[in-house]
């Protein structure tokens, strides 16, 4: 360690560092803040996914929140937008918990937060006191060169809801016999509230409706983003927030998330 500067007499009477000692200091000063620049960048994808598993916890206890006040009846979720002829999503006599189409696209749901934190479109407005930031991961920057053109630096939402979950149109998508279509907080039998997904983040080519479709026995339907180092935040019907790091071997994946997809037996892929 070095040593601390030293004071020498001057001829005023007073006392300062020479010229080789502020020298000295500035050129620690400097090293320390190089050495600190990586350590710092490297917080950033952490600290991004401490957000983002916040978000998730938010929306989660207000999806709960809403079964409370609904007897128990799960907010509605539907696959299917306004832009693609997703009538009964929009219809003011059912109750999604979301609205939107994304895309690549200059389409305006892209940006459209009220289909987001407005009651008339979104359900679960008023208990996230309408605050559009819940619904994105901070990690989600991505925009395309036309949205880029526009002024845009992000799309609205990051965040897409488990198709099963919730009064909707499941089965009029790519739906598999193992899954359970879950509409009530009683439904949550295989394997139970603790593990069965109900909000995770969307590969940002794969998001466009706001509902998720659990995988096939081999394959993918839609595909989780890995933001955060090769893993997704995940929010279950219990409560908490967790990430989950894939293992890039299909079948394990794929077997992860059907396990927790909401089920009518044991049996998953």
């Amino acid at each position: 360690m070095k040593a601390p500067a030293r004071f020498i007499p001057s001829r005023s009477g007073r006392h300062g560092f020479t010229l080789t000692d502020l020298l000295a200091v500035l050129g620690v000063g400097a090293l320390l803040a190089f050495l600190l620049l990586p350590a710092r960048a490297g917080t950033q994808p952490k600290s991004d996914a401490v957000v983002c598993l916040n978000h998730l916890h938010q929306l989660i206890r207000a999806w709960q929140m809403y079964a409370g006040d609904n007897h128990d009846r799960l907010v509605m979720n539907f696959h299917g937008g306004l832009a693609t002829g997703g009538a009964a999503a929009g219809d003011p006599r059912n109750a999604p918990w979301a609205l939107g189409w994304l895309d690549w696209t200059t389409w305006p749901d892209n940006t459209n937060v009220l289909f987001l934190i407005n009651d008339k479109y979104a359900k679960l407005a008023r208990y996230t006191d309408q605050d559009p930031n819940l619904f994105r991961c901070p990690a989600d920057r991505l925009v395309s060169a036309a949205q880029s053109a526009r002024g845009w630096t992000r799309r609205c939402r990051s965040y897409s809801a488990n198709v099963g979950i919730g009064a909707g149109n499941a089965e009029a998508g790519p739906w598999y016999p193992i899954y359970r279509h879950i509409t009530s907080t009683t439904g949550f039998l295989y394997p139970g509230p603790a593990q069965t997904w109900v909000f995770l983040e969307e590969h940002p080519d794969s998001i466009n409706d706001p509902a998720f479709f659990n995988p096939s026995a081999a394959a993918w339907v839609d595909t989780p983003a890995n933001y955060h180092d090769g893993a997704t935040s995940f929010a279950f019907a219990d409560g908490h927030a967790e990430l989950h790091q894939w293992q890039s071997v299909v079948a394990a994946d794929v077997h992860w998330l059907s396990y927790r997809g909401g089920r009518v037996s044991t049996n998953s892929y």
